[in-house]
């Protein structure tokens, strides 16, 4: 499995979260800061982005950086090595 870092940022004012964080969620995903979660799948960045993307407005940014399970982090909202 490969650890992937999913950001995003949701352009419109008042923009709904729940969708993206609803599916992220229900992927076991591990949220690490507001809008950043660390996800743990067996699949490419590619595969994860077109995934991801289908929960977001065409406006919104989504950035997912493939990673490992190794990294600092301090005051997270959730641990990255558990994604």
């Amino acid at each position: 499995m490969t650890i992937f870092y999913v950001a995003y940022d949701l352009v419109r004012p008042g923009q709904n979260y729940p969708r993206i964080t609803q599916r992220l969620t229900e992927l076991n995903a591990q949220r690490v800061l507001e809008s950043v979660w660390a996800l743990n799948v067996n699949n490419t960045k590619e595969e994860v982005f077109n995934h991801l993307r289908a929960y977001i407005d065409a406006n919104d940014r989504l950035l997912v950086i493939e990673g490992t399970n190794s990294m600092w982090s301090r005051n997270t909202l959730g641990d990255p090595n558990k994604a």
